[in-house]
């Protein structure tokens, strides 16, 4: 939390692209092939919701609460990133905010 701190005060590492085992709840040997998204930085699923965002696609399932997941660089069309129909608290827009400013820094992105 950098609530309190100024801007470049914390830094993060950011993986665009790999296999990764995460954890989740309800996973099923179905679920390798399907998309995956993340709510937050310690949940993930594989339904899609208004506060989820697509991270890749499962290719191997562990066990019923342990997946590995192919994360997939992407560009998102506006509409996904500006949907009208949601709303975010600061908190949601700060982080979103820092995580585009570490992607254009390390390249991944570049600012329109």
């Amino acid at each position: 939390d950098n609530s309190a701190g100024a801007a470049g005060d914390k830094n993060c590492e950011v993986y665009n692209k790999g296999q990764f085992e995460l954890t989740g709840a309800g996973f099923a040997q179905t679920d390798v092939g399907v998309d995956i998204y993340a709510s937050d930085n310690y949940t993930i699923s594989n339904a899609r919701g208004a506060t989820k965002v697509r991270i890749g696609r499962c290719v191997q399932f562990v066990s019923a609460t342990r997946i590995v997941v192919d994360i997939e660089p992407q560009p998102l069309p506006s509409a996904a990133i500006a949907d009208a129909d949601l709303t975010y608290s600061q908190n949601e827009v700060d982080a979103i905010n820092a995580i585009i400013d570490v992607l254009e820094v390390r390249g991944v992105i570049t600012p329109t």
